[in-house]
Order: structure tokens, then sequence, then C-alpha cells
């Protein structure tokens, strides 16, 4: 691939990881592959996945060796696309792209640019608006396309972001604010998306625990250790992350 200028040094690393992705089928593979450090591929991979439009991963588990993750189809369509884009990048400086695929490939480009401390940094389009004459609630339908989440801002954030029915919407979620269950009963929390554990990064006192949801988009969440054992999270256990609306805060 055409090395691009210094400022599109991060859609080179993302590239050359899908493309490690996609030639190895294992986490592990693709960041030696990339030079990078596992967790922080599994990261870079999952926030890809996260403000995609279109399921990007596919993972598998068992066999004999041991499952692994590898790209869709639309995934494989987008990596392609976004080569094409890099090479544009390349050769004029800016991004250049006709077909409806490669038009996907920079909008994630662009989102990919935003910053930002929160732990999950989810895309999703908003599908309806309600509100009062203080507050509103904003619904983000996600990838899968059966999955949502619901944000409460006041009016004047409403005005002030220009958000309308059918935008694309960045949602940022602390993973300090979302808990999760493995048996969801009678609970406050608005949003609640449900999917199996991918992983968990055990820390000192708390862990990282990760839900992957249908459509291949995941949310993080910290919790402490004793939880983790206390409702035996691991690999492929069902569970469902609770988050409040008012701890969600919307971008564009």
């Amino acid at each position: 691939m055409t090395p691009a200028h210094g400022g599109d040094d991060r859609l080179i690393r993302d590239l050359r990881l899908l493309e490690a992705l996609e030639a190895h089928g294992s986490i592990n593979a693709a960041a030696e592959a990339a030079g990078m450090g596992y967790r922080s591929a599994w990261n870079r991979i999952e926030r890809i996945a996260n403000l995609s439009t279109v399921p990007l991963l596919e993972r598998r588990t068992g066999g004999r060796r041991g499952g692994g993750t590898r790209l869709t189809p639309a995934g494989q369509q987008l990596l392609t696309a976004w080569r094409r884009l890099a090479e544009e990048q390349a050769r004029l400086g800016e991004a250049a792209g006709t077909a409806e695929t490669d038009a996907e490939a920079l909008a994630l480009t662009r989102r990919l640019a935003l910053r930002t401390s929160a732990r999950n940094q989810i895309f999703g389009r908003v599908t309806h608006i309600r509100s009062d004459a203080v507050e509103v609630e904003v619904c983000l339908t996600l990838a899968d396309g059966t999955q949502e989440i619901a944000s409460v801002i006041t009016a004047e954030s409403l005005r002030e972001l220009g958000i309308r029915e059918g935008d694309g919407v960045h949602a940022l979620i602390k993973a300090s604010t979302v808990m999760i269950a493995t048996d969801v009963a009678a609970v406050s929390a608005r949003n609640r998306l449900s999917g199996r554990v991918a992983r968990v990064v055990p820390g000192t006192v708390n862990a990282e625990v990760v839900i992957e949801i249908p459509g291949g988009q995941t949310i993080a969440a910290t919790i402490t250790r004793d939880s983790v054992e206390r409702l035996g999270l691991a690999p492929g256990v069902a569970a469902t992350a609770l988050f409040k609306a008012s701890s969600v805060i919307l971008g564009i």
C-alpha cells in the first residue's frame, strides 16, 4: 500500500491492522503483524466497528484453532474502499470516491478523527426525538437495526446541535457509568444492550468487561473484580449492559 502523508498516519495504521486481521483471522496475530499491543489492537478494532454503520466483524468460537475474528463481507468491501481512499490521499492530499462504499469509508474516516476520553463511542442514526419544554429524549438505532441507545439532553442542546431524525450521531458513554447484569429484572436504567461477553481485562481492584452486541458493535464497562466473579462473567457468557439515558452524551 502506498504510504500516505503524515496527517493520514492513523488511517494507515487502521488499514494495516484490518488487513492483518483479514490475513490472519486473529486479533493476537494481527496485533503482532501490525506492531501493536494486543489490548491496543482490540480497542482500536472495536472503535472502528462501533463507528461503522454496517457490521464489520465476525467472531468464531471453538474449532481446532480455537476460533478467531474475521471481517464480514461488508467489512471486506469497506476495507477495499478504504485502501482506495488512502491511495487517493497519498496522490492528491484529499480523499475521493464516488461509490456508495467509498462514501461510507470516507465517513468512517471522519468519525475516527473525533477524540474523546469516553471509553465507549458508538455511532447510530436518530430514529425518533421526543421533547417537552425542558428535556429531550433522542433515540439512536445501532448497526444491527434492532437495538438502540436513548439519550436525554436539554432542549437547548438539541437546538445547538441541530440534530434531526435520520442524522448520524456519536453516543459517548463512560465505562464507569455502565452496569452489567446476567439476569435483567425490573431496573430503572433506560438503556439495555444485550449480547455476549467478548473479553474480561482484570485489574488490581476493577476489571473491564467488553460486551459484543448484535451487529459487531461493543460496549465496555468498568466494574469490580468481585462483581465479575459473582456474575460468572467470561467470554461467551450472555450479559446485558445497563446505563441511564442521562449518562449518554451526544456528539455530531
